[in-house]
């Protein structure tokens, strides 16, 4: 599961890709009448048209190299890369 999350937030690979947040919530939830829970969907990332990653994470954080969080921890650098542009 680590590596499955991993793999979607930082590098920007899964095999369910889709061009919105809404289209794969809407398609991975399943009916309405028996939903997944968001907690239960399969990893996905969201495309440009090109079918590239929208917001890949470009390199790794200093601390999760080098085995713990570094400089504020994951979530914090990656805040920190969504308020930079």
């Amino acid at each position: 599961m680590v590596k499955r999350g991993w793999d979607a937030h930082v590098l920007g690979e899964a095999p369910n890709k889709f061009t919105s947040a809404v289209e794969a919530v809407k398609k991975l939830r399943g009916s309405p009448e028996d939903p997944i829970s968001d907690q239960y969907l399969p990893a996905f990332v969201i495309v440009d048209e090109k079918g590239e990653p929208v917001r890949a994470q470009r390199s790794v954080p200093w601390g999760a190299r080098h085995g713990g969080t570094g400089g504020g921890g994951f979530s914090t650098h990656m805040l920190r890369l969504k308020r930079s542009g």
